[in-house]
């Protein structure tokens, strides 16, 4: 069975419009055209500092990009909220946040804790990659076996989710995170979850994990994720 091929999984722009009620804003003291940076793989750009339903994150897009700031927070203002957190994960100091290059040696992108590199801002390829950022934080700061359990889940849910995931356990894992957002947002997290337990809580988990705040700090009603107690 292959999730993706699937109408209820397959990833459908119309499936994820602008939220209004939660842009992707500048910070007040943000220059428009940004501060000139050299990028950590070694080119010249620009950088921002903006902010999500109280999440900064920071923009750097190297110079003669075809795409602009306003395009790229439009594309993540399109995000889910529970994936907003990837951007502040890549934000933390000494990191480029979000990273638009004009190449990156032939990939469309490169993803994790550390930095999510990428050739454009198509939603799809966010999604991907900052499944890998949510993957390695919630790994390195919760759950050490993380990936030998996803392993073990893949055998035992015995899905795949695409030709790509194939190549090994944490490709497996980027591409759950692009089918569950977009289940997320199709209302059919209960049948992702049935097609593939093992995985779902695994990701429900790291997603939770993540996204958890300070203890005073209530969690928004979106991002608590109620698919945790499927199953």
């Amino acid at each position: 069975m292959w999730l993706l091929g699937q109408p209820t999984f397959k990833f459908r722009e119309g499936d994820f419009p602008v939220d209004a009620t939660t842009l992707c804003l500048l910070l007040p003291t943000e220059p428009a055209n940004g501060r000139p940076v050299r990028m950590r793989r070694g080119a010249r750009g620009r950088v921002w500092q903006a902010q999500r339903a109280g999440r900064p994150f920071t923009v750097t897009i190297e110079d003669g990009h075809a795409e602009g700031l306003s395009q790229v927070l439009r594309q993540c203002s399109r995000l889910p909220l529970l994936y907003t957190v990837a951007l502040e994960i890549v934000s933390e100091e000494d990191k480029d946040g979000l990273a638009l290059y004009k190449s990156i040696g032939g990939a469309a992108g490169h993803g994790g804790e550390e930095y999510v590199n990428v050739v454009n801002s198509s939603l799809p390829l966010l999604l991907h990659e900052f499944g890998h950022a949510i993957e390695q934080r919630a790994r390195n700061g919760g759950n050490a076996r993380f990936l030998d359990e996803w392993e073990g889940a893949i055998r035992a849910d015995a899905v795949a989710l695409s030709a790509y995931a194939l190549q090994n356990a944490w490709e497996d894992c980027a591409e759950f995170s692009l089918a569950y957002a977009t289940a997320l947002r199709r209302g059919s997290l209960e049948q992702l979850g049935r097609q593939s337990p093992k995985r779902f809580r695994l990701w429900s988990w790291a997603l939770q994990h993540v996204n958890t705040p300070p203890v005073d700090a209530p969690l928004d009603p979106e991002q608590r994720p109620a698919c945790c107690q499927i199953g």
